[in-house]
């Protein structure tokens, strides 16, 4: 995301619950994660914690939230307020309460 060069395509139920299982394990808020998918399985390569830039967020046209079990795509409202505010809900439901 760093080059600004992006590419918006549905990711495989497998990147989306490594990227969950990642971010449940930093025990932050807020993550940005650059991970990759071989045949050997998904891996991290890079990731960040609250001290990103909104641009991929801001960029896309459709989100994807887990749950009732399962992955969902929605439309992106492109609201950083909103998106910061769900993801300290979920952090605080996780960890807090």
């Amino acid at each position: 995301s760093g080059s600004g060069l992006f590419k918006f395509e549905k990711p495989p139920n497998k990147v989306l619950d490594f990227a969950k299982n990642v971010f449940n394990e930093l025990g932050n808020p807020y993550a940005s994660l650059d991970i990759a998918q071989s045949v050997e399985g998904c891996h991290l390569l890079e990731y960040q914690g609250t001290n990103f830039g909104p641009i991929a967020v801001l960029s896309s046209s459709t989100r994807y939230v887990y749950a009732d079990d399962e992955w969902k795509q929605e439309p992106n409202d492109q609201n950083l307020e909103n998106d910061f505010v769900h993801a300290l809900n979920i952090f605080i439901r996780q960890h807090l309460i």
